[in-house]
């Protein structure tokens, strides 16, 4: 029988063991979106059964579902919720990984400056928030978030894009940030899928499962799947004048910093780490920096 002591190095690596990013009423968190070209994403399922309550995976064609918002002859989901409402019509849900800086309850970045990286799962409400948002101001990795909750049962969010970045702010943020972002990633990245909702591939226990759902009830509104996704609200902002930032080269030769299953802290180079936020110096290629 295998024995192990109380070392870091023997925490578990489990995707499962890892808390989502969750906000509790009136509470703020600055965040960054530093996967902002390609996150998960799967369109899902909601079934309320006492015996199956959760999110499945569709079975249906992606561009079928996107097109038509069902796809009967590939998935049997979407058939049973054609007929009889026991099982939500197909949405899409996504997940990435976000960085989030250690804050005080008002938001305000403590130095010296530690970050957490955590799955983060949402609906396209919040997709849609951010791709508007990134249209208005251009690469979200050059901005902060700064979010709010508005609704703790359902992670009702209000989002703000801010003119800086704080992990922009110095070499060793950068580094900080960096390494934290791709240990995480390294480690969870392939599993963010199974945040999603439960695949069913087996044919027998996707029978069993249809059998037993076509003679449950109808679902609640208050458990629908688009209820359970939180909205964001736009501010009218007027962006800032950026410095142009070469996003290939920051992720490579970055110095080591702290392991994962301890916070990262960078060195604190003044008081206020938001005093000083700047994007000029070197051009960052932020694409092979987060390869």
């Amino acid at each position: 029988m295998p024995k192990i002591g109380f070392d870091s190095s023997n925490r578990s690596h489990s995707i499962f063991d890892v808390d989502r990013f969750s906000l509790k009423n009136g509470e703020k968190a600055r965040v960054l979106v530093l996967e902002d070209k390609e996150v998960e994403v799967e369109f899902i399922h909601w079934i309320d059964d006492e015996d199956n309550k959760g999110y499945y995976i569709c079975q249906g064609d992606y561009k079928t579902v996107m097109t038509t918002g069902t796809d009967e002859t590939h998935c049997k989901f979407c058939q049973l919720a054609a007929k009889n409402g026991a099982v939500k019509k197909a949405r899409r849900k996504f997940a990435t990984l976000l960085v989030v800086y250690r804050t005080n309850s008002k938001g305000q970045v403590l130095t010296p400056v530690a970050v957490d990286v955590v799955p983060w799962v949402f609906g396209d409400d919040k997709y849609s928030d951010l791709v508007g948002k990134k249209e208005q101001w251009g690469d979200l990795r050059k901005h902060d978030l700064m979010v709010e909750c508005l609704g703790e049962q359902f992670q009702k969010f209000r989002i703000d894009v801010l003119p800086d970045a704080v992990w922009l702010s110095n070499d060793e943020t950068k580094a900080l940030v960096t390494t934290s972002f791709k240990e995480s990633k390294l480690m969870y990245s392939k599993d963010l899928r199974v945040l999603l909702g439960r695949d069913i591939t087996d044919p027998e226990k996707l029978a069993d499962l249809i059998n037993d759902l076509s003679g449950s009830g109808t679902v609640p509104d208050y458990a629908s799947a688009g209820a359970m996704e939180s909205i964001y609200s736009d501010t009218a902002v007027v962006a800032p004048s950026v410095a142009d930032v070469d996003f290939g080269a920051l992720l490579n030769d970055t110095p080591a910093v702290a392991p994962v299953d301890t916070p990262a802290v960078a060195e604190p180079v003044s008081q206020d780490p938001l005093a000083a936020v700047s994007t000029d110096g070197d051009s960052v290629d932020f694409d092979d920096l987060l390869k």
